[in-house]
């Protein structure tokens, strides 16, 4: 995770202790959301930016698996009529 924070330091031209700070910030902005969803996932507990990283990348291959498997799954449906002989 600290290879993504340093990336985005590079490509912004940006000290890491700044993406770090800014990170920080707004992780603590949306776990202040009433109507987020921080809390539900990390409990009472602000993840640090390398955690909120970790839980976001997974999620976002959960997606990409479910939608891959998704379109898998209509693509050998036999009530479409696009998968007729």
């Amino acid at each position: 995770m600290e290879n993504i924070i340093n990336r985005v330091a590079l490509d912004h031209d940006l000290p890491v202790s700044t993406i770090r700070t800014e990170m920080e910030k707004a992780i603590h902005e949306g776990f202040m959301n009433p109507d987020g969803h921080m809390r539900e996932v990390f409990g009472d507990r602000e993840p640090t930016p390398e955690e909120l990283i970790a839980f976001l990348a997974a999620a976002l291959d959960d997606v990409e698996s479910y939608d891959a498997a998704l379109e898998d799954a209509e693509l050998d449906d036999p009530e479409d009529p696009a998968n007729e002989p």
